[in-house]
């Protein structure tokens, strides 16, 4: 059950499960416009990424973690539209 499981990977399954409702919400509000639910949409995916980016700081070695780090800011700079940008692309430098 993961609910016995250590209270760091609890607030990590309440996260995801915020995260996943609010994504739902998103999808199924008809009184946003397409873009503002293709922009709060694509900020959910990043801020996901970015949550498992630091996740997966104490799996591996400092070299890949900067690697992924690189990785996970370039796909934020390429996702298009996107909530609050300037806001992950300061998540993603360290």
């Amino acid at each position: 059950m993961p609910w016995q499981r250590t209270p760091s990977t609890q607030i990590r399954y309440i996260k995801i499960a915020l995260l996943e409702a609010t994504r739902q919400l998103l999808r199924r509000n008809r009184s946003l416009s397409p873009f503002g639910k293709t922009a709060n949409l694509n900020f959910l995916r990043a801020l996901k990424l970015l949550s498992a980016w630091k996740q997966s700081k104490i799996q591996t070695t400092p070299q890949k973690w900067r690697q992924h780090r690189a990785a996970l800011a370039e796909k934020v700079r390429r996702m298009q539209p996107l909530a609050n940008k300037d806001w992950l692309m300061e998540m993603t430098e360290g």
